[in-house]
């Protein structure tokens, strides 16, 4: 990933984004609440809209604590083909296979009724590792060019990384896409027999 992000920043379009650190590279499985602008679709349905933010975190802290992944604790994605790529600056995944999909697309389902959190992307949600963020406008034409330049990246890095093995999903929080606190994996939880 950090090659392609020194080839992107050394490229023809370079100009037009902003670099995200290596240390920030993540695919999130979920999106939790999303403070700016709040809606309904993007906050627990049992908290106000009004909530602090610190509560809403303490809130979902709990659920998550409390919530079973259940199942293997991995998840395998690969990256997606030129055509599936779908933005500057991000690299697009897809579950390997339609096990992998069914294991993602449920585990993302239980995490929307234990938060209580459905957004209208929730059924479409698309993957991705974000590299970097567009900070200048860009013509139709050179949008079409950087995709095309990205793609090739992209395909280039696939033919090489195979399938991405990600392990349990974290609970972070984050004030920019800079820096993500980890506050804990979630986990299976025991039951007894």
């Amino acid at each position: 990933m950090v090659e392609v992000r020194d080839r992107i920043k050394a490229g023809p379009f370079a100009d037009c984004v902003t670099m995200l650190p290596p240390e920030s590279y993540h695919m999130t499985v979920f999106e939790g609440v999303v403070d700016q602008p709040r809606s309904r679709e993007q906050w627990p349905i049992e908290l106000p809209l009004n909530t602090t933010l610190a509560e809403c975190t303490r809130f979902m802290a709990r659920r998550l604590r409390a919530f079973d992944l259940g199942g293997e604790p991995f998840f395998r994605m690969r990256i997606a083909e030129a055509a599936e790529q779908r933005g500057i600056g991000m690299v697009t995944l897809v579950p390997t296979d339609a096990e992998e999909v069914r294991k993602i697309r449920d585990l993302r389902d239980r995490l929307s009724k234990c938060l209580g959190i459905h957004s209208p992307n929730h059924d479409h949600y698309v993957f991705h590792i974000t590299l970097s963020y567009l900070i200048k406008p860009m013509s139709l034409e050179a949008v079409k060019q950087a995709l095309d330049f990205n793609s090739t990246l992209y395909s280039e890095l696939a033919e090489h990384v195979g399938t991405i093995t990600l392990g349990a999903p974290e609970f972070c929080t984050f004030n920019d896409m800079h820096c993500f606190d980890n506050q804990f994996l979630l986990l299976r939880q025991e039951h007894p027999a």
